[in-house]
C-alpha cells in the first residue's frame, strides 16, 4: 500500500513539474512577452518598422502582415508565394518587400498597393535606396537597379544565386555579397568599381560599413572580412562556424555578429576577440541594438537573448520555436521578432 502511495506522489509531482516547465517554457524573470500575433506559415523575415510605428513582416503562409505596436493586425496583403524575405523602407515612407511569386511589392503609407515588379525567380533579399526615385535589390542571379517613377531599369547579371542585401555606403557606392564568394562594390550607375573574393558564399550577411570608411562583412568560410574602401583586404577575424548574419557596430566601436557555432562575437574594429558568448544552437539572426548598453539576438534553441556590450548575458527568453528572424526594437522597447513556431513575439524586458 505505500508504495502506491508513493508512486501515486511520485506521478502526480512529476505531472506537476512537466506542466510548470511546460507553462514556463517561454517566460523569464525580467522578460515577458507582451503579445503573440500568430499566422499560418514559418518566420524567416525580419519586420521592419515604419516611421509611425506599423511593423511590416513577411510570412511562409504568403502573406505580407502589418502590424500595430500592440500585435493587432492593421492590414495584410497575400502574395502567391512565400515571403522569406524582409521588408525595408525605400523613398519617402514607402515600404517594399518581394515574394516568391516572382514579384517586389511597394506599399504606401497608408498600407495599400502601390506598385509591383515582375520577375523571373523568387526574391528573398531587402531593396534598398540607391537614389530619390531609384531602388536596388537582388534576384536570381541578377542585380535590378529600377527607376520606380519611369520603371526604366539596369541589369547586372551575376554568375551565381544573390543570396545577400545590399548596403548603400557613404559615398554612394552599393556593396553586396555573392553566392560567388564574392562581395562586389557598384557604382550606382551599376558598374563595377571593385570586388574581392572570400572562400565561401555571402549568404544574407549584408555589408557594414565603418565610420572610416571600412568595409565588414561574414562569408560562410567562417571568416569576417575588413575591406578597405578599393576592395582590398584589410584582415580578417576567423571563427568555428558559418557567418549569416549582418555585422552590427556598437556605440564603442565593438562590432558584433553571430555564427552557425552557436556563439555571439564582440570583436574590435581590427579584428582582435573582445568576448564571445555562447548559446545551445546555430545562429541565423543578427545581433540587434536594444540600448546603448545592450544587444538583442535569437539562437535556434528557441531563445532571445539580451547580452550588455561587456558580454554578459542579462536575461534570455524562450520561445516556442527556432528564432531565424533577426529582432527589431520599437521606440518604447518593446521587441519584436518572428518565429519560426509561425507566431510573432512582442517582448519587453523589465
Amino acid at each position: 500500500m505505500k508504495h502506491l502511495i508513493y508512486l501515486s506522489v511520485f506521478i502526480f509531482l512529476s505531472i506537476s513539474s512537466f506542466a510548470q516547465n511546460k507553462v514556463s517554457s517561454i517566460k523569464a524573470c525580467n522578460a515577458r512577452i507582451l503579445h503573440v500575433f500568430k499566422t499560418d506559415g514559418k518566420i524567416y523575415s525580419t519586420p521592419v518598422v515604419t516611421a509611425d510605428t506599423i511593423i511590416a513582416i513577411g510570412s511562409n503562409d504568403k502573406n505580407i502582415y502589418f502590424l500595430t505596436a500592440q500585435g493587432k493586425l492593421k492590414s495584410k496583403f497575400k502574395t502567391d508565394g512565400k515571403v522569406h524575405a524582409s521588408p525595408s523602407i525605400i523613398g519617402k515612407n514607402l515600404i517594399g518587400c518581394g515574394s516568391y511569386d516572382n514579384h517586389f511589392y511597394i506599399f504606401r503609407p497608408d498600407l495599400s498597393l502601390c506598385q509591383k515588379f515582375k520577375e523571373k525567380s523568387g526574391i528573398f533579399t531587402m531593396a534598398i535606396d540607391v537614389s530619390r526615385d531609384t531602388i536596388l535589390y537582388a534576384v536570381g542571379k541578377l542585380i535590378k537597379i529600377i527607376n520606380r517613377i519611369d520603371t526604366s531599369l539596369h541589369e547586372i547579371r551575376m554568375s551565381k544565386l544573390m543570396h545577400s542585401s545590399p548596403t548603400r555606403l557613404t559615398d554612394g557606392t552599393i556593396a553586396i555579397g555573392s553566392n560567388d564568394k564574392h562581395i562586389y562594390f557598384l557604382n550606382q550607375d551599376g558598374t563595377l568599381r571593385a570586388k574581392f573574393k572570400t572562400g565561401s558564399w555571402i549568404m544574407h550577411s549584408a555589408p557594414l560599413e565603418l565610420p572610416d570608411g571600412t568595409v565588414v562583412v561574414g562569408s560562410y568560410d567562417s571568416k569576417l572580412y575588413f575591406l578597405n574602401p578599393d576592395g582590398t583586404l584589410r584582415t580578417t577575424f576567423k571563427c568555428n562556424g558559418r557567418i549569416h548574419s549582418t555585422p552590427l557596430l556598437l556605440n564603442d566601436s565593438t562590432i558584433v555578429f553571430s555564427s552557425f557555432d552557436k556563439h555571439i562575437y564582440f570583436v574590435s574594429t581590427d579584428g582582435r576577440l573582445l568576448t564571445k558568448v555562447k548559446t545551445k544552437g546555430r545562429i541565423f539572426s543578427s545581433p540587434t541594438l536594444y540600448n546603448e548598453r545592450t544587444i538583442v539576438c535569437g539562437s535556434y534553441d528557441k531563445c532571445l537573448y539580451f547580452i550588455d556590450v561587456e558580454g554578459k548575458i542579462i536575461e534570455k527568453i524562450k520561445l516556442n520555436g527556432r528564432i531565424f528572424s533577426s529582432a527589431v526594437v520599437l521606440p518604447d522597447k518593446t521587441v519584436v521578432v518572428g518565429c519560426i513556431d509561425k507566431n510573432i513575439y512582442f517582448i519587453a524586458l523589465n
